[in-house]
């Protein structure tokens, strides 16, 4: 499985774009 994941990131006004960032991972049993 890859450590990335595409992602729809705002940043601020006319500034959206598709990035690759970390795929979020379960570390406390209530995550």
């Amino acid at each position: 499985m890859s450590e990335t994941m595409k992602a729809l990131v705002y940043r601020g006004p006319e500034k959206i774009g598709l990035e690759d960032v970390p795929v979020p991972k379960i570390i406390e049993p209530d995550d």
